[in-house]
């Protein structure tokens, strides 16, 4: 399980907040898992999102997919 990443971690690494991740991740739009009550991502699962977001409507950066702009 250490090769996991926690929210945070995944939210430090896309420069986003955790509670952005925890949405997405709520949401369905990143992969992860819920061990207890934390939420874990693969770092592969994360990689595919962010190569994922560079596709998508021409996304720089998986910030840029946030709706809350």
């Amino acid at each position: 399980m250490d090769d996991l990443l926690t929210a945070e971690q995944a939210a430090a690494i896309l420069q986003l907040s955790p509670k952005t991740i925890k949405d997405w991740l709520r949401a369905g739009k990143l992969t992860g898992c819920k061990i207890g009550r934390v939420w874990r991502v693969k770092p592969a699962d994360l990689e595919a999102f962010i190569q994922a977001a560079r596709l998508v409507r021409g996304a720089q950066s998986p910030a840029d997919l946030r709706q809350d702009r």
